[in-house]
């Protein structure tokens, strides 16, 4: 169903990630954060201002969950597990974007080549536990 707001109220989000034990559905996000990375090349020419190209080098992402089940403090301790059992770091993984859109249609974008790590909140009465699961990707890519 379409949208009567004029633009995104960050309710329209959801997220996937697909780590080396399987897809983790993480319930209610609360905050997603892709911050694009650019390595700069310049060149100081002799005949004016310096030229500058923006290169992309990868994503920053932070997406912050509040806590309703167990399947992230599990894939931390699968995760340790294995690294202290000599199976080296095995963190990579790949995390997807869904976007509802004004219109009712559906946008989707993966992350791959990912570097995971996580923070598994703090526990204080009466409020809500956030997860948080920090990541650098390689790529960004368009899926519908």
């Amino acid at each position: 169903m379409a949208s009567s707001t004029k633009f995104s109220i960050g309710k329209d989000i959801s997220a996937v990630v697909v780590g080396p034990y399987g897809t983790i559905d993480l319930g209610n996000v609360i905050d997603f954060q892709s911050k694009p990375k650019y390595k700069a090349t310049t060149s100081a020419v002799l005949d004016g201002p310096e030229i500058r190209i923006s290169e992309p080098n990868g994503h920053d992402c932070t997406i912050t969950i509040d806590r309703t089940k167990r399947n992230i403090d599990d894939l931390v301790a699968q995760i340790e597990a294995a690294y202290w059992a000599g199976g080296g770091f095995i963190t990579l993984g790949s995390a997807y974007k869904y976007v509802t859109e004004r219109d009712g249609t559906q946008s989707a974008w993966s992350f791959t080549d990912c570097d995971f790590q996580f923070d598994l909140g703090q526990w204080k009465s009466e409020q809500t536990v956030a997860l948080k699961i920090e990541f650098f990707a390689r790529y960004m890519q368009v899926i519908s």
